[in-house]
């Protein structure tokens, strides 16, 4: 990409892990016209928390990355066995929460190794990290938001 362009970018993620195998991740990465910070954007950590997903795929839809400083990377589902099996919570090749097994190691199961490529590949070469959540298959939630009014308020309004 030349400085000035914008463009987005529909790509696979594959990895190298051998418990990964065969796993294809859908991304899209946008880079606005000017250098800035780098947000991932990621949601199906659990694969049937749909909200997360959906808010992720509408956010894509109406990205102006005309006014856009940096570049934006989402994965809508990174769970995605879990998407396929509908299992909520675990991942159905090791029973395990993969939101609990971060950073991940690869010479560990699925769900070890599936966390230590999203580190590698998405949150730490990111200046900020949104991971959405949502109420799983079985979760009855009302709608409501969290966030920290911490010193990370203070920074995330400066990348913005």
């Amino acid at each position: 990409m030349r400085r000035g362009e914008t463009v987005i970018e529909r790509r696979l993620l594959r990895f190298e892990a051998e418990a990964l195998s065969g796993l294809e991740l859908p991304c899209v990465v946008a880079s606005g016209a000017e250098e800035g910070p780098r947000l991932a954007l990621i949601a199906g950590i659990h694969g049937c928390e749909y909200s997360s997903i959906s808010a992720v795929i509408r956010f894509l839809g109406t990205l102006d990355t005309h006014a856009l400083r940096g570049t934006v990377t989402a994965v809508p589902v990174v769970n995605l066995p879990s998407f396929r099996a509908r299992t909520p919570f675990v991942s159905p090749q090791d029973g395990k929460n993969l939101n609990r097994c971060f950073p991940g190691s690869y010479e560990g199961t699925f769900s070890d190794a599936l966390a230590r490529a999203v580190f590698d590949e998405l949150i730490a070469p990111s200046d900020v990290l949104i991971d959405l959540h949502g109420g799983d298959v079985v979760e009855a939630l009302e709608p409501f938001a969290l966030y920290d009014e911490s010193p990370v308020e203070e920074g995330a309004r400066t990348l913005a």
